[in-house]
């Protein structure tokens, strides 16, 4: 086989692994789950996530599973 065909075989083997794993760093992130398990109009440290809460969680790190 030709060097030269090699080469391009090689190098476009590499530029599509290379293209794989930058769409594979790329990908959205998964959504966290925030249950409201309260409809009061409070934020309190009271165990429960009211809908406030949840809005301000969502809108700041995603708060996690609640």
């Amino acid at each position: 086989m030709h060097p030269l065909k090699i080469l391009a075989t090689t190098v476009g083997a590499a530029l599509l692994v290379c293209g794989l794993l930058f769409a594979y760093a790329s990908s959205p992130a998964w959504a966290s789950i925030i249950s409201v398990s309260s409809l009061a109009n409070t934020a309190a440290n009271d165990g429960k996530c009211t809908l406030r809460e949840g809005i301000t969680a969502a809108n700041t790190d995603g708060g996690g599973s609640r």
